[in-house]
Formats: structure tokens, C-alpha cells, sequence
């Protein structure tokens, strides 16, 4: 039914594979997500109308965000180095504060014996 929908509203989209079902029951809904195109059909629970066929925007703007965008190698590897690069951040950040914290310690003990 869907899938009927979505093609009524997107004819020229080629490929109307589910890509996921996300069912909401508090909210009686059932989001059929579809592979291509960021297309989104939403039905109602109980009386299977549907409710919308609409763009998600979110989709599109998420795969920006992490680099799938590109390719799934390049995601895998930027969000390795931007890791490695943010733990390199904190470790550095921990020896800058601690650095000075210790010598002074050591320069204390150093005068007071």
C-alpha cells in the first residue's frame, strides 16, 4: 500500500525498495522508510490510510554530517581519525593541566627538604 502510494506521488523514482518499517503504537503509525531518495510514507495503525508521502530532510543532512555521504569507506575512516584525533585532544589537554600541577608539587617538596 505504501508502495503503491509512493509511486502515485513519485513516479520516476525507479526503485520503491522498503528500506525500513518504524512503528510508533502510542502514536498509531507505521513509517515506511525507503531506500532511495530519503522518501517517507506514513500510515495509520489501525485504519492503514495513509497519512503523508514526504522528503526526509534529516536523512540527507545526517549523511553529510558523518561522511556516508561520500562513501561508507570514507565515514569508516574519518570517523576513525576524527576519534583518534578527539582522544589525542583530551590526553594532551590532561597533560598540559597536569604538568604544571606535578612540577610545582616536586618544586614544594623540593624546598621544604
Amino acid at each position: 500500500m505504501a508502495v503503491a502510494r509512493l509511486r502515485d506521488s513519485v513516479p520516476d523514482l525507479g526503485d520503491y525498495t522498503i528500506d525500513r518499517m518504524d512503528v510508533r503504537p502510542g502514536k498509531g503509525v507505521v513509517k515506511v522508510r525507503f531506500e532511495r531518495g530519503y522518501w517517507e510514507v506514513q500510515v495509520d495503525g489501525a485504519t492503514a490510510e495513509v497519512k503523508s508521502v514526504a522528503r526526509r530532510n534529516a536523512d540527507w543532512i545526517e549523511h553529510i554530517h558523518d561522511g556516508s555521504i561520500v562513501s561508507e569507506g570514507f565515514k569508516l575512516l574519518s570517523m576513525n581519525v576524527l576519534g583518534l584525533g578527539a582522544v589525542l585532544m583530551v590526553g594532551t589537554g590532561l597533560w598540559l593541566w597536569l604538568g604544571p600541577r606535578r612540577f610545582r608539587k616536586l618544586k614544594r617538596r623540593g624546598a621544604g627538604t
